[in-house]
C-alpha cells in the first residue's frame, strides 16, 4: 500500500485507539447501560449502526425495528452493491469509530478484527441468541460466525444460489453433466453474469478443487493450476449455449419462472410470491464431495470496539439475525434470510419453512458442516472485484482463460505486496483454522 494511504489508514486506527481509553461497554464483565440524554433521564441513547449495504435497507430497518422497540437507532450507510464494490479499508476504519454494532459483508470480517475495529462476542451472547432464536445451521456456524475459533459475528443471512427448473429433474452431479443440459435445454438456461455475481459463479464451480485459492505458507495464488484454468474453461462454454445473458440471479429465477427459460442457475428475489414453481436444487455436484463455499457478501452483525451500549446491542444483533418481528425485515432486504434451524414454534408460525423448495434446498446445503472461506482475507472485496472483472472478461471472449486467471494472480501478487504478505499468510491460516 502506498505511504500516504498507509499511514492515513494509521492515522485513523489511532484516533480510534485514544477514544476506546475511555470506552468500557462491550466486555462481559462490565455491562454498559444506555446512557440518557442531557436534561432528560428517561430518553435512551440512540443505537449506532453501521450498516454496508443498500441504503435502501435502512428505512426497512428501522421502521421494523420499531415495530418491537422503543429503543432509538440511528444508521449510518457505507452504500455497497455487487456492480460498485468500494474499497472498505478506511470506509470501515472511519464507520467503525463511530458505531455500536456494524453490519459489514463476510469478506469484510477478517479485515475489521485485524484492524482491532471489532471484539469477540465471546461464548455466552452466542448461545443466548441461540438459545432465543435457533442454532446456526453447521456451514454457517463454522464459515461465518467464528474467525481462529473465536465467535465474532452474528450471521444474519447466507442466501445461495442454486440450481433451478421449471419441470421436475433429477440433482445434477457435475458441471460437464450440467453443460450437457444446457445444450440439450438448445441454450434455454442461463447463470448470473451480471458484474459482480460472475466471480462466485466461478468459485462455485471450484469448490472440489483440493489447493484452494491461495497457498497456505506463502499465500501465492493458486488459480494458474490446471484445475482451475479447466474450470474456467467449461465455465465460459457452457456460457457461450446461453440464450439469456448479463441477468442477476434473481432476474434467471424470474425467467424461468415466466416460461423463457427452462432452468438455470438462481436465487428468488425478494418478496417471491410463490417460491415454489420450480424446482430447487443444490448446484451441480457429487453429495459426498460438497463443500459449503458461503457467499463473499453474505451479511454478518459484529459488536464494535467504540460500542457504548452493550446489552442493547446484543438485542439489536439478535433481533435482525431472526428474533420476533424481524421475519418481514429480512424477506425485503436482500442478502438477509434464514441461517438458523428453525425450532417447533417457528415451523407451525411459518408454513413456507416446510414448503419451500427453496429453503430445503438451502437447509439441506447448510447442514454440512465442512466448508471452504471464501475471499475472507484482509481487503477481501479487492480480491473479489479482480477476480470478477478478468472472469467477465474471458466470458465475454476478450481473453483466453488461462490468460484471465494469469492476470489475475498477478494482480492478487500485486495488492498482496501494498497490504502485507505476512499479514495476509497468517490471516489465510486463520481462517483455513491453522492455529500458529
Amino acid at each position: 500500500m502506498q505511504h500516504v494511504e498507509y499511514n492515513r489508514r494509521h492515522l485513523l486506527r489511532a484516533s480510534l485507539a485514544c477514544g476506546m481509553g475511555v470506552v468500557t461497554g462491550c466486555h462481559d464483565s462490565q455491562p454498559s447501560q444506555p446512557q440518557a440524554a442531557s436534561g432528560d433521564s428517561r430518553a435512551p441513547i440512540a443505537l449506532r449502526i453501521l450498516y454496508v449495504g443498500d441504503p435502501n435497507a435502512v428505512p426497512i430497518i428501522q421502521r421494523g425495528w420499531s415495530s418491537v422497540s422503543e429503543q432509538p437507532i440511528t444508521i449510518q450507510v457505507v452504500p455497497l452493491s455487487r456492480q460498485e464494490i468500494p474499497s472498505l479499508d478506511d470506509l470501515l476504519v472511519d464507520g467503525y469509530s463511530k458505531c455500536d454494532v456494524a453490519v459489514i459483508p463476510l469478506t469484510a470480517l477478517s479485515t475489521v478484527f485485524h484492524e482491532g475495529l471489532a471484539v469477540d462476542l465471546g461464548d455466552a451472547f452466542p448461545r443466548t441468541a441461540s438459545e432465543a432464536i435457533g442454532e446456526l445451521y453447521p456451514a454457517v456456524q463454522n464459515a461465518s460466525a467464528t474467525l481462529g475459533g473465536k465467535n465474532v459475528a452474528l450471521p444474519l443471512g447466507a442466501k445461495q444460489l442454486c440450481f433451478v427448473a421449471a419441470d421436475s429433474v433429477e440433482r445434477i452431479d457435475s458441471w460437464e453433466a450440467y453443460d450437457d443440459l444446457v445444450q440439450s435445454w438448445d441454450g434455454k438456461a442461463s447463470e448470473p453474469t451480471a458484474k459482480g455475481w460472475v466471480a462466485a459463479r466461478y468459485l462455485a464451480r471450484c469448490t472440489t478443487i483440493r489447493d484452494w485459492l491461495f497457498d497456505r505458507d506463502t499465500f501465492e495464488p493458486l488459480l494458474s493450476q490446471p484445475e482451475y484454468i479447466d474450470a474456467l474453461t467449461l465455465m465460459v462454454k457452457t456460457c457461450n449455449r446461453y440464450g439469456i445473458k448479463g441477468q442477476t440471479p434473481s432476474q434467471v429465477w424470474a425467467s424461468v419462472s415466466q416460461g423463457e427459460l427452462k432452468g438455470g442457475l438462481a436465487m428468488p428475489p425478494d418478496n417471491a410470491l410463490s417460491l415454489d414453481v420450480l424446482t430447487a436444487l443444490p448446484l451441480p455436484g457429487k453429495p459426498d464431495s460438497d463443500r459449503v463455499l458461503l457467499d463473499a457478501f453474505s451479511p454478518v452483525a459484529t459488536m464494535a470496539a467504540t460500542c457504548r451500549q452493550t446489552e442493547v446491542a446484543r438485542q439489536f444483533m439478535i433481533w435482525l439475525s431472526g428474533g420476533e418481528g424481524s421475519e418481514s425485515v429480512r424477506s425485503q432486504v436482500f442478502g438477509l434470510g434464514r441461517v438458523r434451524m428453525p425450532t417447533l414454534i417457528a415451523k407451525q408460525a411459518d408454513a413456507n419453512l416446510s414448503t419451500s423448495a427453496y429453503q430445503k434446498s438451502l437447509a439441506a446445503e447448510f447442514s454440512n458442516p465442512v466448508t471452504l472461506p471464501c475471499l475472507k482475507v484482509l481487503q477481501g472485496e479487492r480480491y473479489y472485484s479482480v477476480l470478477d472483472h478478468q472472469v467477465s472478461l474471458a466470458i465475454a471472449g476478450g481473453c483466453q482463460p488461462q490468460d484471465a486467471l494469469l492476470a489475475t494472480c498477478k494482480e492478487w501478487n500485486q495488492l498482496t505486496q501494498q497490504i502485507g504478505r505476512d499479514d495476509q499468510c497468517a490471516v489465510w491460516k486463520e481462517v483455513n483454522g491453522i492455529r500458529g
